[in-house]
């Protein structure tokens, strides 16, 4: 049984979503649902794991029930990555999952960090965001005085408008 990427035929949503992205020598998964509504022989990886995948990532932070037969699944698809010198990490596993994986005594293996350089690539990128935010909120402040100074010019303007008014006024009640 393949993973559904759409509606089923019948017109109702899937028990379970899968999602695949690749770039570079890097596969993400991204499962939604529920793993177990699936068949058991499920090939998580599919046809997409190719001989230049050096990482698989499985985000499995949109499951939404995971049981010990599920684990199995994801096993299979990460002995299938080690056959392949294929690096194979679970992405933002729920607390119940990393239970599920640690009763199970598969924690070890199956839930891992990320390597190193791609959770200091991720570290960088995040700086990167912070740096372009802080870059934001300057020129928001930037455009929040600039509005400022227009509007006190703009008073100013006003005022010296009122002002003259006023003495119009004055000279012409003394003229009369």
């Amino acid at each position: 049984m393949n993973p559904s990427d759409g509606d089923e035929p019948d017109g109702t949503e899937p028990l379970l979503s899968v999602a695949r992205h690749s770039s570079a020598d890097t596969l993400t998964v991204v499962l939604a649902g529920e793993l177990t509504a699936v068949d058991r022989g499920l090939d998580l990886l599919g046809g997409w794991l190719t001989a230049r995948t050096r990482h698989v990532v499985v985000d499995v932070a949109r499951l939404e029930f995971v049981d010990v037969a599920d684990l199995r699944v994801l096993l299979r698809a990460q002995d299938r990555c080690a056959g392949q010198q294929t690096t194979f990490t679970l992405l933002r596993p729920s607390p119940y999952l990393r239970w599920l994986a640690e009763i199970s005594d598969v924690s070890p293996a199956l839930i891992t960090d990320l390597p190193d350089d791609e959770r200091d690539e991720r570290l960088t990128d995040r700086e990167l965001l912070a740096d372009e935010r802080d870059r934001l909120l300057d020129e928001r402040s930037d455009a929040l005085d600039a509005r400022r100074d227009w509007e006190d010019i703009r008073e100013d303007l006003v005022h010296q408008r009122e002002l003259r008014l006023e003495r119009r006024e004055r000279d012409d009640r003394d003229d009369r």
